[in-house]
């Protein structure tokens, strides 16, 4: 931009010199002209730079929190077709699973799994996330978020308010809260377990301010309300593009 701009003071004087048959101030104002040209193409290169568009990946962040059997992954599903290519998504916990399931030799692909040989593993797996946040509370937003370059990203389990915090310090972000009754948690096979269920990990963003609240009773498909509401998260998210 500097470069355009000394350039463009060098052309300005010239016009001037060059321009006896003018007032002054016609020249002046030529250069003016001539100037701002140059300024307003410059200012559009600096702007769709390689170096420039990296810092604007992504535009916006949807942040999806809920407790378990909720329905955030299926919500988070729904948002990330219906934005098409224009959107990543993805879990805070994958990477999580993933060392956890290469230090104690575990199939990581069942860990993903909504089965029970990741619920055999839970409790462990989650005091050991707990020693990896101590060290750096980001650590899973970075990993999970490595090679994201859509411009809106949907992170579909954020469990505490640092991994929100992380987000709103670096980017545009809309907060979505996936809720459903305990009977519907029940019938998607939630067994209820003090250890898990009463842990920071399924509690610590209970009383959090989110921007959307989204309720999950559904059994049968993509109802009128939950349309209504993805699309009121679209909305949101895409005022940022």
């Amino acid at each position: 931009l500097s470069t355009y701009l000394s350039t463009t003071g060098i052309m300005s004087l010239e016009i001037i010199r060059s321009q006896n048959h003018l007032s002054v101030l016609g020249a002046v104002a030529t250069a003016a002209a001539v100037g701002f040209v140059a300024y307003v193409f410059a200012h559009f290169q600096w702007v769709n730079s390689p170096e420039k568009r990296r810092k604007k990946i992504p535009s916006c962040v949807i942040v999806i929190s809920g407790k378990r059997k909720c329905g955030k992954d299926y919500i988070s599903q729904f948002l990330h077709e219906r934005i098409g290519t224009m959107s990543s998504l993805a879990h805070l916990s994958s990477p999580l699973k993933e060392q956890y399931a290469k230090d104690h030799n575990l199939d990581f692909e069942e860990l993903l799994s909504d089965s029970s040989y990741k619920e055999k593993y839970r409790k462990d797996m989650i005091e050991w996330g707990e020693q990896q946040r101590c060290a750096d509370p980001a650590v899973f937003c970075k990993l999970a978020c490595a090679q994201l370059r859509a411009p809106i990203w949907i992170i579909a389990d954020a469990r505490r308010p640092s991994d929100i915090e992380y987000f709103k310090a670096r980017y545009n972000v809309v907060t979505v809260r996936v809720t459903s009754t305990n009977s519907q948690r029940i019938l998607r096979g939630l067994c209820y377990s003090s250890a898990i269920d009463d842990a920071p990990s399924e509690c610590a963003l209970d009383s959090y301010n989110f921007d959307f609240v989204i309720q999950n009773d559904t059994t049968s498909g993509l109802t009128p309300a939950l349309n209504r509401a993805i699309q009121e998260v679209i909305a949101s998210a895409a005022s940022f593009l």
